[in-house]
């Protein structure tokens, strides 16, 4: 009996792939009512299921609840600026000859409409309760609205806002309907400078605009597509006379009927690294 065991310890020790898949006595092994599964295997399958199979099923909720969380995240970052019901926070322009700006109420959100002016329409941020125009960043931010050119031929947004200790302007849709372009770097508008590009603006239709602001970079982007990417440098950046009473941040429309929706803001990083 005693070489018998030594073989059994043998055969329980020797690996599955050499292992003979059945016994002297003619019985597999694995039913054979001596030659048991080694004491550790129930073990093994044990540290093997929580080490593999609850990681990956639990790693494969985790990210599912990431991504869902950074989706909620994402969005509450953003600070509305226009709240769809008034010109709460904003002032009309007082450029001189102005056109009337009136809010109506819909199922979009709200609208701002700016009125022909004779030449400039616009709006200027005052503050709201929750967020003050000295709460305005300088850098690392983004600004985001949806507008649109009722009727005209020049530009419809001209998006003023804060860099630095200075301020710029993005315009859209102007010189005829179709100059895109910042105004002002070292005294160039936007007609004038490495900015100026040309695309295409239908009026009624709405386009989403998305500015990015960071250390030494602008960029501006048309229903997801960048349209200006300017770096900064030692370049001087200022606006053009008109639209000074635009600043800190405001939004004007030239001989232009012009209507805009859905204006916010949030903070990115600065540096441009690992943004959206």
């Amino acid at each position: 009996m005693t070489g018998y065991s030594e073989r059994l310890k043998r055969a329980a020790w020797r690996p599955f792939a050499t292992r003979p898949s059945h016994t002297r006595f003619g019985r597999p092994w694995f039913n054979d009512s001596i030659v048991r599964r080694p004491p550790w295997a129930a073990l093994v399958c044990a540290i093997l299921w929580h080490a593999v199979v609850i990681p990956i099923s639990n790693g494969q909720q985790t990210a599912t609840d990431i991504a869902g969380q950074t989706g909620k995240a994402d969005q509450a970052s953003w600070m509305e600026l226009f709240d769809g019901k008034s010109l709460q926070g904003w002032s009309r322009t007082n450029f001189g000859g102005e056109g009337d700006v009136e809010v109506t109420e819909s199922d979009a959100g709200g609208t701002i409409l700016l009125d022909y002016g004779h030449p400039m329409s616009g709006i200027t941020f005052r503050g709201t309760p929750d967020y003050g125009k000295n709460d305005l960043p300088k850098i690392g931010y983004e600004i985001e609205l949806v507008a649109r050119r009722v009727a005209g031929s020049d530009f419809f947004c001209g998006l003023t806002f804060p860099y630095k200790d200075s301020h710029c302007t993005l315009i859209l849709g102007g010189w005829g309907g179709q100059l895109v372009g910042l105004s002002s770097l070292d005294g160039d508008d936007a007609s004038q400078n490495e900015t100026t590009d040309y695309l295409s603006f239908e009026n009624g239709k709405w386009y989403k605009i998305l500015l990015r602001v960071n250390d030494g970079k602008i960029e501006a982007r048309r229903d997801g597509k960048q349209i200006v990417t300017c770096r900064i440098g030692q370049r001087k950046v200022d606006t053009r006379p008109e639209v000074v009473l635009s600043k800190p941040l405001g939004v004007a429309c030239y001989q232009t009927q012009a209507e805009l929706r859905h204006i916010r803001i949030r903070k990115v990083n600065p540096t441009g690294q690992g943004g959206n």
